[in-house]
């Protein structure tokens, strides 16, 4: 060690040279470099986390439903068909009682009370489906039997709108008429 400092004092003129021009420049590119070849390094690292972890999660989906679940495919999709349906239908039953309430002066009170009182009869024989369902959740003949209720409810509607408007717009025409004489 005292070797090494002796040469140091004797060589003093060697170590006091200033570094050239540019050189402060160039190690600061280099550390700036070293620190861009670090983060993407850790994106990198980061990614294949990522990505043996969406694997993991994707095996143990498949896993869990191609060998743990025990439910039967096809009633799966018989289910899926008949949710799809019952949205439609109650949809169009929807839009149909919404129509119904928007005609004005065709519909006498009595003949609206009637009318409500004739779907809430075909609603008290769907609640009985609905019953039937919660005993026996897979049976077709109730699914069926409940989409036929929902079809044959939203024909009906459908075909009391599209009479009403008919009056209706028979009933305008004669107001025009009678008006343009």
């Amino acid at each position: 060690m005292e070797d090494f400092e002796k040469y140091i004092k004797d060589n003093a003129k060697l170590f006091d040279v200033e570094p050239g021009e540019g050189h402060y420049d160039r190690f600061e590119a280099k550390l700036k470099q070293k620190q861009q070849n670090k983060r993407r390094s850790l994106v990198r690292q980061s990614m294949q986390v990522a990505a043996v972890g969406l694997l993991l999660i994707m095996s143990g989906l498949y896993i869990t439903d191609r060998f743990i679940l025990n439910e039967d495919k096809s009633e799966m999709s018989y289910n899926q068909e008949f949710v799809e349906a019952q949205y439609y239908y109650t949809s169009q039953i929807n839009s149909g009682i919404h129509t119904l309430q928007e005609i004005d002066g065709v519909m006498s009170d009595e003949q609206r009370a009637m009318l409500v009182e004739e779907l809430s009869e075909a609603d008290t024989l769907f609640d009985e489906l609905q019953a039937d369902l919660k005993a026996a959740p897979n049976d077709p003949r109730v699914l069926e039997a409940m989409l036929n209720h929902y079809r044959v409810k939203a024909m009906i509607i459908n075909k009391i709108v599209k009479d009403l408007e008919q009056i209706n717009d028979t009933e305008k025409d004669k107001v025009y008429e009678n008006a343009k004489i």
